[in-house]
């Protein structure tokens, strides 16, 4: 089995719009102890199949970022 997290950023990822917490504020200066982060989720194989797990709008942004879950060429 393989497990590659998505996202594991609150509902709204990291930096949320509206919050001036220490995180959020480090991840809008790029700081790289607080990289900015997408939506929760998961994929997870089976060897020969991948699920999707609490997909978020962030979908698209995360699998471009997931090489092991591009089509084959």
């Amino acid at each position: 089995m393989r497990v590659i997290v998505l996202g594991s950023g609150a509902g709204g990822g990291v930096p949320q719009w509206n919050s001036g917490a220490p995180a959020c504020r480090l991840a809008r200066a790029g700081d790289p102890t607080s990289p900015p982060r997408t939506q929760t989720g998961l994929a997870v194989s089976d060897g020969t199949h991948w699920f999707l797990l609490n997909t978020s709008p962030d979908l698209r942004q995360q699998l471009a970022a997931q090489p092991a879950l591009h089509p084959p060429e």
